[in-house]
Order: C-alpha cells, then structure tokens, then sequence
C-alpha cells in the first residue's frame, strides 16, 4: 500500500466469555499500537447481533472513514469457524449473514473493500464470494486454521506496521508468517476468488453435458 497516510483500522472485537472474564481484548492492545504508529483506529466491543449490525452499518462505516479521510480497514476480532465466527452471546455470525453488511460497503468504496478476520478461521470468509457469486471485498487477510490469540494480535500488528511503510498487502501478509514463524497467515484476492469459482462452475457445467450428451449416444446406439 502507498505510504501517504492512506488507511485506517475499525476494529469489530467480541471476546469469548473466558477473555471477557479476563479482562483479554485484542482489540484495546490493537489501538495502543496504532496510535504509536500514527495510524488512525478505533474499537467497537459488539456482544451481540443488534451491537453487530450497528457497528458494521454502512453509516457507522462511512462516518470512520470520513473523519479520518483515510480508507477504513475493516478489522474482525472474534473467536471463529469454518462457517463463521461467534459473538459474546453465542450468536453465530455466518458468512452469508455477513454478506448483507459488506457488500454495501465495498460499493461504496468502489470496491476497495480489505477485510482483515482475526479469527480462527477467518480465512474461510472467502466463501462469500462463490456464495454471492460476486465480489465483496477487494481482499481479505486471514488463515484457514486455528491460532493462538497472540500470534494473531502480533500478525495483524505485523501487517498494518508493514502496509503504513508502504509494503503490498502480499509482502504484509509474507511479514505476518515471518513474524509469527508460521504459514498460515494468507491473502485473499476478490477478483481472483470470483475468477476462480467462475471458472470452476464452468468446468463442472462442461463435464455435466459432456457426461450427459454421452449418456444420449450409448441409448441411440442400444436402440
């Protein structure tokens, strides 16, 4: 990304029970952080569905963003899933639910949209697309498997440190694992993500009339 002061972080967080017990946010050692960076964030602590749908809004979005004049990186802090991620209350926010509110989002943003999911398993948020069959975000950092909570604060500290020096989002996401000593920190492409499942349909729906229209000559050839 251009170093010229071009993004900023609106953290979602909804600690599990045993974080919020603890007194364990994310989220709070986030905003320290970027605030010694100079990087424009805030929080929103959401324990439910209705506090999610308010902070997520586009309204809540957009006034972020114009405030801070910068691009607001959406920042998702939350314990997750395949096929999601839970809130405090035990509401489970779906991809497909999850649609509703991006979409929207990224249009606005003239689909510059970058989702970053500190969850275990956030990557799999990339589902939205071959859901939606269209593009939700212009990217999305995540990983497909369960991490530690801290490898995840240090990740995506990692990743916004690089990206205000004027890292691209791929050499961000290469910093994340080397900081970590992992490998599962990965970058999701929005076009790529729908070119891909097009492509994949494509060649199901092909294989499908190829079996079918073989299926016809052996009948005519038995008849």
């Amino acid at each position: 990304m251009d170093r010229n002061n071009s993004f900023s972080v609106y953290i979602l967080e909804s600690p599990s029970d045993n974080d919020f017990f603890n007194d364990r946010y994310e989220g709070d050692l986030l905003i320290s952080s970027l605030k010694l960076l100079e990087i424009p964030a805030v929080k929103r602590t959401v324990v439910s569905d209705k506090y999610f749908e308010e902070a997520i809004s586009v309204d809540s979005i957009m006034e972020f963003a114009s405030r801070t004049q910068r691009l607001p990186i959406i920042h998702i802090s939350a314990h997750g899933n395949r096929g999601g991620f839970e809130l405090l209350d035990s509401t489970i926010i779906e991809w497909e639910f999850l649609i509703d509110y991006l979409k929207p989002i990224n249009k606005i943003l003239n689909g510059n949209l970058i989702v970053c999911m500190s969850t275990c398993k956030g990557g799999f948020a990339r589902e939205m697309i071959s859901i939606e069959q269209e593009i939700i975000f212009s990217n999305l950092i995540g990983c497909l498997e369960d991490l530690d909570w801290r490898d995840t604060l240090v990740g995506f500290l990692t990743f916004y440190h690089l990206c205000n020096k004027g890292s691209s989002i791929e050499e961000a996401v290469n910093g994340m694992n080397e900081a970590t000593g992992s490998k599962y920190f990965e970058h999701f492409y929005g076009k790529k993500l729908l070119k891909d499942y097009e492509e994949q349909m494509a060649g199901i729906i092909a294989e499908w009339k190829s079996g079918k229209l073989s299926g016809k000559q052996e009948n005519k050839k038995k008849e």
